[in-house]
């Protein structure tokens, strides 16, 4: 958990338009956020949420890669 929040760190955030995810059950989306952090812009981090029983959207997943790809971190394997 600790790797996961240095690696989506940032100073700001915006929150851009959601997709929803077909075929998911219960539903699911990917929402767009662009982050800052310092001088380095990420565009378009794909923020996975999926509703839960509540009706609140819970984190389902981030595509970290988006961040550590453009920041030159070598790519995982296939």
């Amino acid at each position: 958990m600790e790797l996961i929040r240095r690696v989506a760190d940032h100073d700001d955030a915006t929150i851009g338009p959601a997709q929803l995810l077909p075929g998911r059950a219960p539903p699911a989306a990917r929402v767009s956020v662009d982050l800052q952090r310092g001088d380095r812009r990420y565009l378009d981090v794909g923020v996975h949420v999926v509703l839960d029983v509540t009706g609140e959207w819970r984190v389902e997943r981030i595509e970290l890669e988006r961040i550590t790809a453009a920041a030159g971190a070598p790519r995982p394997a296939p």
